[in-house]
């Protein structure tokens, strides 16, 4: 991860701790692939580390199955008292979706989709799109269910395709897309071609940005947080199919009044909730609109 408290490779840590809009590249420069290369990189490693992570507490629900929750301390000054929560989950096709369902509905337009299954998002805009469809800055309200002023944050939202690999979040598969991601003439979308059985899968990776176009709301707290979703395929037990494992870690810093420690305690029920949610969520918005390719 880099210094506990400075950059590595020129870049901010990957914590929630805002960085400046001018100080991320343009998407045609080789700075860009540096830039998602590092963020990749603290990606992968947190989730190769995820085994080691201390259990808190588990949840079960019909829609969701099985839900376990980790946090891992801060690893960066600047927010030393605010943990990385994270829950892991595995669904197999009967829970009604497929690989490709939860990339239609989180790798793309994952902001507009979640307003739709998490009931506390008010305002959903994009500020900026660096790279559509994989690197936009958005502006998301949240009205929080205590007394207390609603919340906003302004975010980088990476979404980004992996290359399919046999062993996904691996040191080799970081390697591998590495190489991918700085290939001057790579597609939004690596190639499937492969020669050996390979597994896809893709991140979804957040962190707060200071933008000039989005200056503080006088009635509303400007909160931070960081974030990232590993989404791959994973053998079934016993061999027979496949399913999804879907890991997701934030670490938040709500701001304003609230005490650290109810923040924190508050957060695991907080993300084990949105497993059923979304999964309902998705069904239903299956069911109801005719697949569209991507």
């Amino acid at each position: 991860m880099g210094e506990a408290n400075g950059t590595t490779g020129g870049f901010a840590p990957f914590a929630a701790v805002e960085i400046p809009f001018s100080s991320i590249p343009p998407s045609d420069t080789p700075e860009y692939a540096e830039f998602l290369a590092h963020y990749l990189t603290a990606a992968f490693k947190f989730v190769r580390d995820t085994p080691g992570w201390k259990k808190t507490k588990s949840f079960s629900s019909a829609a969701g199955g099985n839900v376990q929750c980790k946090v891992l301390p801060s690893q960066v000054s600047q927010i030393a008292k605010k943990g990385w929560h994270l829950r892991e989950s595995q669904h197999a096709a009967d829970c009604g979706l497929t690989f490709d369902d939860w990339r239609k509905y989180i790798r793309f337009e994952h902001t507009l989709f979640e307003k739709q299954y998490i009931e506390d998002i008010t305002l959903t805009d994009c500020v900026a799109k660096v790279k559509p469809d994989e690197a936009e800055i958005w502006h998301n309200a949240y009205k929080l269910p205590i007394v207390t002023a609603d919340r906003d944050f302004v975010e980088m939202l990476l979404t980004i395709d992996l290359p399919a690999h046999a062993e996904p979040f691996s040191v080799e598969h970081e390697a591998a897309t590495l190489a991918w991601i700085r290939d001057p003439q790579r597609a939004l979308i690596p190639s499937d071609a492969t020669t050996e059985p390979a597994h896809r899968s893709f991140v979804v990776l957040q962190f707060p940005v200071d933008h000039p176009d989005v200056p503080a709301d006088p009635h509303k707290v400007r909160a931070v947080y960081s974030s990232f979703e590993a989404v791959s395929e994973a053998p079934a037990q016993g061999g027979d199919g496949k399913v999804v494992d879907w890991k997701m870690a934030v670490q938040s810093d709500t701001r304003g009044r609230i005490p650290t420690m109810m923040q924190e305690m508050a957060m695991p029920g907080e993300i084990a909730h949105d497993v059923p949610a979304f999964i309902e969520w998705a069904v239903k918005y299956k069911q109801q609109n005719a697949p569209q390719a991507h």
